[in-house]
């Protein structure tokens, strides 16, 4: 009697066989079956897809075809679920995808996200995922595992049920170019609403809890970079691109996520509340929106689409002196706009980033009424910087847009106390300090002299010059340094989706000379430095024309860009790295890895705060060693001299040299690292340049210096080498006693030594 028990046992521990295991088991007989999809040298089963299905369904049905054929040598039909009239489906069929068969329906509605199954009651074997992809993922397990030619016989078709998941692609939702202004609302606020949930959508993705990012095509370059990183091996390579063409579009795929955050009402009476605005979204996740109740306003517009008003600011600030600062025990300043700010401060601060903070512009510039947005010569969303906020949001940044002079009341609010404004930007700036524990801070944004605060657009007699020293001389009082979205483009489009780039190596190799050069006081060296590239959004933007300049690698090329803007567009870094000729030599620009002003960290007399020398070098060593770079092409001090605690923390960070704007001082060697004075701004193409850089050179060699360095600022290589070509005919013609040389910065820095000529220290 024990036989048929044993068989009984073995036909059910075959049954057990042909049940797949669950996820990413493998399938039965040791991972891979051989399946009886023929009978009689016949196939048994027709390859059956939905008649409107997916290409990429389609695709895979006709994958799995040729797979079969292969596999058991005859031709399987290929057919659709459509059925003519008057004719049943077939009764053996292998469905794949959606198809309008109820084996493929009741399968699908199984289906959680990034899952497939195959399954079978032996007449119908279903073959589906939860996606098109899915489906394809499905298929592909299917052709390894269940029609394996290494399987030795045929296993029945029965009770197969197998449940697989597979990595959904992620998505790249794209806003078409221009697409604000199709919408039929204020550009500014549709552009402010959709880049600022773009900065918390592609924080959900970095931070693990979507599958798709936001990509504005806004600019000239915008689609040259998503190329190339979805190129092969790049970090978006096979990623699915869905382009948001139409404002339906848009706002259908949006507004689940608008509804979802909810907004905050921004006062166009008191436009520094679309920066507090702007800072509560990126620590709350509330939307900023202008409050309009005209008719047609995007305010409107939402409210009807049934969007909860989860915050509002208008009317909160009045500026009333005597009062206290709605929901705080802080006396009113007598200022609606620092009211704002110092409300925000003390309610937000200590939720946003430490190592981040943002100088935007506030919403003075998008409201009609108000004297910033009549006299601007831009109103739109660039001249506003709005597509920089992704990154700011992103980030957790607290925004502010206050005035660092003391000469005279802000133009957006001249009835303020005196000092307003300087007295709340330095409490900021002091709390960020605290925050940072006295480490460097990462300013973003640069003083708006092209909207406020300057003689630029007649609202001050303070030059722009002037108001961008006084903040960076005050701000690195207070250890920020600074990545300058300056006009222009003040501006820059998708830093939340860049700053997910993985950046190719850890380090990267970086030019030097091939030939040393002996020094000849016959001769006079000379070079040109190409920045000022201390914007990530002016570094995207030229690298993307310059890189393909045919003059590029055709003579030596000093490009100055500051390596801190990794951080925020690390593909252009790859880009560069792994295109440059053998004359391009990266240096890093204004002044080191970010624009600080070095005095000020380092003189007493410029700061309240113990010196942060250390700090300094601290913060730009991983940058330089990360792209191999060892010279400062540009330290920017201000009114400041260069003094030997300046050179102390420059030797440590560019030990082959630097270049900076102190005309006192035109060359020193400092403890056998020269220091050389840049002469500032020549235009390459300008018919009296060469003569301008001639005299500059003479006034050098009355001094018995050989040497000299131009600055350029965002010139291509065509024209740069144009100027180098005009200027060696120039100076031919003038000076007969010299020959003038043309060298990469390396050379020139390692001649200087050679020369012993300077100002000699230690």
């Amino acid at each position: 009697m024990k036989k048929p028990v044993l068989i009984v046992a073995a036909l059910l521990l075959l049954a057990i066989a042909l049940v797949s295991c669950k996820s990413e088991e493998p399938a039965p007989d040791g991972g891979k079956v051989r399946l009886a999809l023929v009978e009689n040298g016949l196939p048994k089963y027709v390859v059956v897809r939905g008649v409107i299905a997916n290409r990429t369904e389609v695709d895979a049905a006709i994958k799995l075809r040729k797979a079969l054929n292969e596999a058991y040598g005859v031709e399987f039909e290929l057919s659709t679920d459509w059925i003519k009239p008057g004719t049943k489906e077939a009764q053996y069929e292998i469905l794949v995808g959606k198809t309008e068969r109820q084996a493929s329906k009741d399968a699908l509605e199984s289906l959680g996200s990034g899952s497939f199954v195959i399954k079978s009651d032996g007449d119908k074997i279903v073959i589906v995922g939860n996606t098109p992809k899915g489906t394809a993922a499905a298929v592909d397990y299917f052709i390894e595992h269940y029609i394996s030619m290494e399987a030795t016989k045929l296993s029945p078709v029965k009770n197969l049920l197998y449940n697989g998941s597979y990595r959904e692609p992620s998505t790249i939702y794209v806003i078409a170019k221009g697409m604000a202004n199709r919408t039929g609302f204020w550009e500014t606020d549709v552009v402010r609403l959709y880049t600022c949930l773009q900065g918390l959508l592609n924080r959900r993705y970095a931070e693990g809890n979507s599958n798709f990012l936001i990509y504005q095509d806004f600019d000239e370059s915008d689609q040259f970079w998503l190329s190339y990183m979805m190129g092969p091996g790049k970090t978006f390579e096979g990623f699915d691109v869905v382009t948001l063409s139409t404002p339906k579009e848009l706002w259908d795929f949006l507004m689940p996520y608008i509804k979802e955050h909810g907004i905050i009402l921004w006062d166009p009476e008191v436009p520094a509340t679309s920066n507090v605005a702007s800072t509560i979204c990126g620590v709350e996740g509330y939307l900023p929106v202008k409050y309009d109740d005209a008719p047609g306003s995007l305010y409107n517009f939402l409210i009807d689409s049934g969007v909860e008003v989860k915050m509002s600011l208008v009317g909160m600030f009045t500026g009333e002196p005597g009062t206290i600062i709605p929901g705080t025990n802080i006396e009113s300043s007598g200022s609606k706009k620092c009211d704002a700010y110092l409300w925000a401060l003390e309610k937000y601060m200590d939720r946003c980033s430490s190592k981040h903070i943002a100088y935007a512009l506030d919403g003075a510039g998008t409201v009609p009424t108000n004297i910033i947005y009549q006299k601007a010569e831009g109103t739109d969303s660039r001249y506003n910087q709005i597509p920089s906020h992704d990154y700011y949001v992103y980030h957790k940044m607290f925004f502010f847009d206050l005035t660092p002079t003391k000469v005279q009341a802000p133009c957006d609010d001249p009835d303020q106390p005196k000092n307003t404004d300087r007295n709340t930007l330095e409490l900021i700036l002091e709390t960020m300090y605290e925050r940072a524990n006295g480490e460097m801070v990462q300013l973003l944004g640069f003083p708006p002299w092209w909207m406020k605060y300057t003689t630029f657009r007649g609202h001050s007699n303070v030059e722009p010059v002037q108001l961008e020293w006084a903040f960076t001389q005050l701000i690195t009082a207070y250890n920020c340094v600074k990545e300058a979205d300056a006009a222009h483009p003040a501006w820059m489009s998708n830093g939340s989706f860049y700053t997910q780039y993985k950046l190719s190596h850890e380090t990267y190799a970086n030019n030097r000379p091939k030939e040393k050069l002996t020094f000849d006081e016959s001769k006079v060296y000379w070079t040109i430095y190409l920045g000022d590239y201390d914007s990530s959004a002016w570094l995207k933007k030229h690298v993307a024309n310059f890189w393909d300049d045919s003059a590029r690698g055709t003579l030596p090329l000093n490009w100055a860009f500051n390596p801190n803007l990794s951080d925020r567009v690390p593909m252009v870094w790859d880009y560069v790295m792994e295109n440059l000729s053998e004359n391009d030599y990266i240096i890093s620009g204004d002044s080191g890895a970010g624009y600080v002003f070095p005095s000020a960290l380092v003189d007493s007399s410029l700061r309240k705060l113990p010196s942060a020398a250390d700090a300094w070098v601290a913060y730009n060593v991983p940058y330089f060693k990360k792209f191999n770079l060892d010279i400062v092409g540009f330290i920017i001090n201000g009114t400041n001299p260069i003094t030997e605690e300046v050179m102390d923390m420059y030797n440590k960070i560019a030990p082959v040299g630097s270049m900076h704007n102190d005309g006192s001082k035109r060359l020193t060697i400092y403890k056998g690292v020269p220091y050389l004075y840049l002469q500032n701004g020549i235009d390459p193409t300008g018919a009296d340049t060469p003569q301008i850089m001639y005299d500059f050179i003479r006034s050098n060699l009355a001094q018995g210096i050989n040497f000299a360095a131009f600055r350029t600022i965002c010139r291509s290589p065509s024209e740069i080498a144009k100027c180098v070509s005009e200027f060696e005919k120039y100076a031919e013609s003038k000076d007969k006693k010299h020959d003038y040389v043309y060298v990469d910065i390396y050379t020139l820095f390692d001649l200087i030594k050679q020369s012993g000529q300077g100002k000699i220290i230690g």
